[in-house]
């Protein structure tokens, strides 16, 4: 095979990486290189830029972010363009969805590249002004999405795809072995720009301040930037707060930073809660409450609820706690985290080891605000109260959770849960057809069988129901599949 005839038939892929190996190595080539290939003017800023202020470079990138994403029509669109599954079938609203959400994952490869020409050149104002303004374009999207009310997909796509963008340079960063000396000035004019341009808004980009703080643990001499910070009430980035006072300050400041900031930040919370824990039990538990749900309370929001919500207000903060904290010491706490594990993680073990030091009214409080049914039976049956308990079951029993609602009272009343089981199919046989509802039924058997002295009763009510049921193939068909009937036996 002759050369070109070989080298057609190699990926583009495979092509670029050879190149690549061969410029990295060869100073030469390098210089030919940069003679010989020109740098899309799209992604090039000119090479003055410098003589650009901050702001300006912001806004460069901010009209050209805004330009190239105006460009996508999300509304005018030919179907032939639109992959369809031929195995099975997707609502058009979906299909559109998709669609739309892979124009923008499009768009994003020409802004990967910029970020990436930014940082293999070093100019590092560059990339963090371009970074600046890809948040904000984002951030102040005004999508048309015509008929098919899309734009929310949309607009996490944007989200998602600007934050892909930030992680992969923030994964490159991390292999840089040195930056160059005009860092500092460069983060100094962005941290400025965000501290003047953001003074009455929140600016709450985890993804880019990741990026930031990874830059930040390169630099020798970052006294300049905390005296910045510290004029400006470390208002904004608490990550990156909390690595200049340790670095630069005493412990007191910390402590006085970290109260004003915990509820931003997951790390600062947890540092935070593990010191006051050990130096002040009072303001530990002050801190500790305003970060979890009373289980008390008459409404379920928090106060001043944290920025990351859906760590606080679900299990993870009540996790943090738990080791921390024991009755005695902390005892309202170690009450409510307990009683917020249960419902959170439908677990009647942490109701169990505080159901002792909780009054009637207290019980009666924490059971409206269960979640899960199962877990609402769970604590009936602890309180001694059956009725109440199957009541629940029979209000809310369905083929899909009848297992777990009824579980708890397998061990207390096998008899009550076998009569329950066949009773409860007996009905939906009569009202509810399709192989779905014909396999939940013989899931249910089986459940029925594990019932202590109940296989061979269970096993005998799915033979009669088997045999009384002659034209329902595809229950006969479940029956068998689930090894409740030998058909062999059943000829």
């Amino acid at each position: 095979m002759d050369f070109k005839k070989f080298y057609d038939l190699i990926s583009d892929h495979e092509k670029l990486k050879y190149l690549d190996v061969l410029l990295q190595s060869n100073k030469k080539l390098q210089q030919d290189f940069k003679l010989k290939v020109s740098i899309d003017p799209k992604i090039q800023v000119e090479d003055n830029n410098y003589s650009l202020s901050f702001a300006q470079l912001v806004e460069y990138f901010k009209n050209s972010f805004e330009a190239d994403f105006s460009d996508v029509n999300f509304t005018d669109f030919d179907w032939e363009d639109i992959y369809i599954p031929r195995d099975r079938y997707v609502e058009d609203w979906e299909l559109v969805e998709n669609y739309c959400c892979g124009l923008v994952s499009d768009l994003f490869i020409s802004v990967k590249d910029l970020f990436i020409q930014k940082l293999v050149e070093a100019r590092y104002r560059e990339l963090l002004a371009a970074s600046i303004a890809l948040y904000d374009v984002c951030e102040n999207l005004d999508i048309d999405d015509g008929d098919y009310c899309v734009a929310d997909c949309i607009f996490d796509t944007f989200y998602s795809e600007s934050n892909e963008v930030l992680k992969f340079i923030s994964k490159k960063i991390e292999n840089v072995s040195a930056l160059n000396t005009e860092i500092v000035d460069s983060l100094l004019q962005f941290f400025t720009f965000i501290f003047s341009e953001y003074e009455n808004k929140n600016f709450g980009e985890k993804e880019l301040e990741t990026l930031i703080y990874i830059i930040m643990l390169k630099i020798e001499d970052s006294s300049k930037i905390f005296n910045l910070f510290a004029n400006n009430s470390f208002k904004f980035f608490p990550r990156i707060s909390d690595f200049l006072i340790n670095k630069h300050s005493n412990e007191d400041k910390w402590v006085d930073f970290a109260i004003n900031h915990y509820k931003k930040d997951r790390t600062i919370a947890e540092k935070l809660l593990q010191k006051l824990n050990k130096t002040d039990s009072e303001k530990f538990i002050s801190v500790a409450f305003s970060l979890i749900k009373n289980p008390f309370a008459n409404k379920d929001n928090l106060i001043d609820l944290p920025i990351d919500e859906v760590y606080y207000t679900y299990e993870y903060i009540n996790r943090f706690l738990l080791p921390m904290i024991n009755y005695k010491e902390h005892k309202l706490l170690f009450v409510a985290v307990n009683l917020n594990l249960a419902n959170s993680l439908n677990q009647i073990e942490n109701y169990i080891s505080v159901r002792d030091y909780l009054s009637l009214e207290q019980k009666q409080l924490f059971i409206k605000k269960i979640i899960y049914k199962e877990l609402e039976i769970k604590v009936y049956i602890v309180e001694n109260k059956l009725d109440e308990a199957k009541e629940i079951l029979k209000r809310n029993s369905t083929l899909n959770n009848l297992k777990e609602l009824i579980r708890p009272f397998t061990t207390i009343d096998p008899d009550f849960c076998f009569n329950y089981i066949t009773s409860f199919i007996d009905e939906k046989i009569q009202t509810e057809r399709g192989r779905d509802v014909y396999y939940q039924i013989a899931c249910l058997l089986n459940f029925s069988r594990e019932l202590k002295g109940f296989n061979a009763k269970t096993l005998q009510y799915s033979k009669k129901l088997y045999v009384s049921n002659t034209r329902l193939s595809a229950l006969k068909d479940e029956f068998i599949k689930a090894k409740l009937i030998n058909p062999l036996n059943n000829l």
